[in-house]
């Protein structure tokens, strides 16, 4: 992309998209998505190993960026198909992510709503939820934080109620 070439890739300068996506107050929104798929659909097209020795060399700072953005965008996608009404399941290859609202005891929390410290304090060891996109299995509650543990890499995370409250969503 050139400095003031629209980021939907349309050709057009950054003041003006040659789509007709103007009548939309957010097509920006939506041309950053396209941008971002053509970015990821490049990467993967690149040779792994290749890949990998650079990111041994001193450059492992693009791998914390790729993590953080996944986490932004499977957050934004999980709160947009929430506000939807959707109940998509975002997948993966050869498996099948969680899912973003489901029922916990008495009470619905969906991605992104507030829950109360009571109900917070009633998640169980071996809850299965998603906090920011990613599905985690509560290891322990000590009432003020959650200990999770993620079901694809191992990878351990402390989660407060609050981050819980902006963050996640209770899926068994």
């Amino acid at each position: 992309m050139k400095l003031n070439e629209c980021s939907c890739g349309c050709g057009g300068m950054s003041g003006g998209c040659k789509d007709n996506q103007k009548d939309q107050e957010n097509y920006m929104f939506f041309g950053n998505l396209e941008t971002i798929k053509r970015a990821v659909d490049t990467l993967l097209q690149m040779d792994p190993q290749k890949l990998d020795a650079i990111l041994k060399d001193g450059h492992n700072w693009a791998a914390d960026h790729i993590a953080t953005s996944k986490d932004d965008i499977e957050e934004v996608a999980g709160f947009l198909m929430n506000r939807m009404g959707e109940n998509q399941m975002m997948s993966q290859p050869n498996e099948k992510s969680m899912g973003y609202v489901q029922t916990f005891e008495s009470f619905v929390k969906k991605y992104g709503e507030k829950i109360t410290l009571e109900e917070f304090k009633k998640i169980k060891k071996n809850t299965k939820i998603v906090y920011l996109g990613t599905p985690y299995t509560v290891v322990k509650n000590d009432d003020s934080v959650l200990h999770l543990k993620s079901e694809k890499s191992g990878h351990e995370k402390t989660v407060n109620l609050g981050m819980f409250n902006h963050g996640g969503a209770i899926t068994e």
